[in-house]
């Protein structure tokens, strides 16, 4: 399975309905993460990387290929030294996910950055509401974010 194959099986799925868990399941086994906004508040990833994030009206996050870096307020009191110069070590290295709300028409979209130079990673699948285009949703394979 590649991002481009996931992508069109997902394609023009209702709100709600993105992805199931078997399908989930299989796009970890095949690398591949699936990413996109649920409702205006929360940035849901599938597969390779399973999580979601708080993304009322729309968000940065950092992700790499372990998953997604948690923001400093977040483990600022928890972490030790050690744990620091990892979180600071992943975040030299990874990836922004801009997700924009409400932009160019529909619900969600994305932008990719590294190193403040953006980047063309994986392919994307519009999600609609009652069969009207409403968001959009990208797949991607785990090691682009080694680009």
């Amino acid at each position: 399975m590649t991002p481009k194959t996931l992508a069109e099986l997902l394609k023009n799925r209702e709100y709600g309905c993105e992805i199931n868990d078997g399908e989930a399941a299989n796009a970890a086994l095949n690398g591949l993460v699936v990413m996109y906004g649920a409702g205006d508040d929360t940035l849901e990833f599938r597969g390779a990387i399973n999580g979601e994030v708080g993304a009322y009206q729309g968000t940065r996050v950092q992700i790499d290929s372990d998953g997604i870096i948690p923001m400093l307020d977040d483990i600022r009191n928890e972490y030790s030294n050690e744990q620091m110069l990892e979180w600071a070590a992943r975040c030299r290295h990874g990836v922004i996910v801009h997700a924009r709300w409400d932009c160019d028409n529909t619900a969600w979209s994305f932008i990719f950055t590294k190193n403040s130079k953006c980047l063309d990673i994986g392919v994307e699948f519009n999600i609609n509401e009652d069969g009207e285009p409403f968001s959009t949703g990208v797949v991607f394979h785990i090691s682009e974010l080694s680009k």
